[in-house]
Protein backbone atom coordinates (compact mmCIF):
# COMPACT_ATOMS: atom_id res chain seq x y z
CA UNK A 1 0.00 0.00 0.00
CA UNK A 2 2.77 2.45 0.88
CA UNK A 3 4.57 1.65 -2.39
CA UNK A 4 1.46 2.58 -4.37
CA UNK A 5 1.11 5.74 -2.31
CA UNK A 6 4.73 6.69 -3.01
CA UNK A 7 4.29 6.13 -6.76
CA UNK A 8 1.08 8.19 -6.76
CA UNK A 9 2.86 10.96 -4.85
CA UNK A 10 5.78 10.98 -7.31
CA UNK A 11 3.43 11.10 -10.30
CA UNK A 12 1.48 13.95 -8.70
CA UNK A 13 4.67 15.91 -8.09
CA UNK A 14 5.82 15.28 -11.66
CA UNK A 15 2.52 16.50 -13.09
CA UNK A 16 2.52 19.58 -10.86
CA UNK A 17 6.07 20.43 -11.95
CA UNK A 18 5.14 19.98 -15.61
CA UNK A 19 2.07 22.16 -15.23
CA UNK A 20 4.11 24.97 -13.71
CA UNK A 21 5.93 25.42 -17.03
CA UNK A 22 2.91 26.05 -19.24
CA UNK A 23 3.28 28.56 -22.06
CA UNK A 24 1.63 31.96 -21.74
CA UNK A 25 -1.09 32.72 -24.28
CA UNK A 26 -0.69 35.50 -26.83
CA UNK A 27 -2.44 38.79 -26.05
CA UNK A 28 -4.23 38.61 -29.41
CA UNK A 29 -5.56 35.12 -28.61
CA UNK A 30 -6.82 36.21 -25.17
CA UNK A 31 -8.52 39.26 -26.70
CA UNK A 32 -10.20 37.12 -29.35
CA UNK A 33 -11.36 34.65 -26.68
CA UNK A 34 -12.77 37.45 -24.52
CA UNK A 35 -14.57 38.97 -27.51
CA UNK A 36 -16.19 35.65 -28.43
CA UNK A 37 -17.12 34.97 -24.81
CA UNK A 38 -18.71 38.43 -24.54
CA UNK A 39 -20.74 37.87 -27.72
CA UNK A 40 -22.05 34.54 -26.42
CA UNK A 41 -22.97 36.07 -23.05
CA UNK A 42 -24.81 38.95 -24.78
CA UNK A 43 -26.87 36.50 -26.79
CA UNK A 44 -27.69 34.39 -23.74
CA UNK A 45 -28.75 37.49 -21.80
CA UNK A 46 -30.87 38.59 -24.74
CA UNK A 47 -32.70 35.24 -24.84
CA UNK A 48 -33.19 35.30 -21.07
CA UNK A 49 -34.59 38.84 -21.13
CA UNK A 50 -36.98 38.01 -23.99
CA UNK A 51 -38.17 34.83 -22.29
CA UNK A 52 -38.56 36.61 -18.95
CA UNK A 53 -40.55 39.47 -20.46
CA UNK A 54 -42.79 37.03 -22.34
CA UNK A 55 -43.42 34.66 -19.43
CA UNK A 56 -43.54 36.98 -16.41
CA UNK A 57 -47.00 38.49 -17.09
CA UNK A 58 -48.50 35.00 -17.30
CA UNK A 59 -46.75 33.82 -14.15
CA UNK A 60 -47.91 36.78 -12.07
CA UNK A 61 -51.55 35.87 -12.76
CA UNK A 62 -51.21 32.18 -11.84
CA UNK A 63 -52.15 30.96 -8.35
CA UNK A 64 -49.41 28.31 -8.56
CA UNK A 65 -46.83 31.00 -9.26
CA UNK A 66 -48.00 33.03 -6.25
CA UNK A 67 -47.76 29.94 -4.03
CA UNK A 68 -44.29 29.07 -5.37
CA UNK A 69 -43.09 32.65 -4.91
CA UNK A 70 -44.30 32.64 -1.30
CA UNK A 71 -42.50 29.33 -0.67
CA UNK A 72 -39.27 30.58 -2.22
CA UNK A 73 -39.37 33.75 -0.11
CA UNK A 74 -39.97 31.63 3.01
CA UNK A 75 -37.04 29.34 2.19
CA UNK A 76 -34.75 32.33 1.53
CA UNK A 77 -35.40 33.63 5.04
CA UNK A 78 -34.18 30.44 6.73
CA UNK A 79 -30.79 30.83 8.46
CA UNK A 80 -29.46 27.57 7.01
CA UNK A 81 -30.16 28.73 3.49
CA UNK A 82 -28.53 32.10 4.16
CA UNK A 83 -25.42 30.37 5.52
CA UNK A 84 -25.36 28.02 2.53
CA UNK A 85 -25.52 30.96 0.15
CA UNK A 86 -22.62 32.62 1.99
CA UNK A 87 -20.55 29.43 1.76
CA UNK A 88 -21.26 28.95 -1.94
CA UNK A 89 -20.49 32.61 -2.63
CA UNK A 90 -17.18 32.32 -0.78
CA UNK A 91 -16.28 29.15 -2.64
CA UNK A 92 -17.11 30.80 -5.96
CA UNK A 93 -14.79 33.69 -5.13
CA UNK A 94 -12.02 31.20 -4.37
CA UNK A 95 -12.60 29.28 -7.60
CA UNK A 96 -12.47 32.30 -9.92
CA UNK A 97 -8.64 32.59 -9.85
CA UNK A 98 -8.32 28.86 -10.52
CA UNK A 99 -10.65 29.10 -13.50
CA UNK A 100 -8.66 32.06 -14.85
CA UNK A 101 -5.43 30.11 -14.43
CA UNK A 102 -6.92 27.07 -16.18
CA UNK A 103 -8.23 29.25 -19.02
CA UNK A 104 -4.84 30.88 -19.40
CA UNK A 105 -3.12 27.48 -19.41
CA UNK A 106 -5.56 26.09 -21.95
CA UNK A 107 -5.16 29.09 -24.24
CA UNK A 108 -1.37 28.89 -23.87
CA UNK A 109 -1.32 25.21 -24.78
CA UNK A 110 -3.67 25.81 -27.68
CA UNK A 111 -1.58 28.75 -28.90
CA UNK A 112 1.67 26.83 -28.80
CA UNK A 113 0.73 23.33 -29.92
CA UNK A 114 -2.61 23.41 -31.77
CA UNK A 115 -3.06 26.87 -33.27
CA UNK A 116 -0.24 26.60 -35.83
CA UNK A 117 -2.04 23.64 -37.41
CA UNK A 118 -5.75 24.43 -37.07
CA UNK A 119 -5.75 28.14 -36.24
CA UNK A 120 -6.46 29.56 -39.71
CA UNK A 121 -9.15 26.95 -40.41
CA UNK A 122 -10.81 27.50 -37.02
CA UNK A 123 -10.62 31.29 -37.44
CA UNK A 124 -12.31 31.04 -40.85
CA UNK A 125 -15.01 28.74 -39.43
CA UNK A 126 -15.69 31.15 -36.55
CA UNK A 127 -15.86 34.11 -38.94
CA UNK A 128 -18.30 32.32 -41.24
CA UNK A 129 -20.43 31.15 -38.31
CA UNK A 130 -20.55 34.65 -36.80
CA UNK A 131 -21.61 36.13 -40.14
CA UNK A 132 -24.44 33.63 -40.48
CA UNK A 133 -25.42 34.07 -36.83
CA UNK A 134 -25.52 37.86 -37.16
CA UNK A 135 -27.92 37.58 -40.08
CA UNK A 136 -30.23 35.24 -38.17
CA UNK A 137 -29.77 36.38 -34.56
CA UNK A 138 -28.03 39.74 -34.10
CA UNK A 139 -26.30 40.39 -30.79
CA UNK A 140 -27.61 43.96 -30.62
CA UNK A 141 -31.18 45.06 -31.30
Amino acid sequence: MSGRFAIALLLTLQVSLCLSELPEPDKELVDKYDELKGAVIKRIQQVYNKAHSAISPHLEESQYAKTAKGYVEEVQERPGVKNGVKIVTGMAQEVVPLVDKARSAGLGLYGKYVRPYVGPFLDQCITNFRTALESVWPAEH
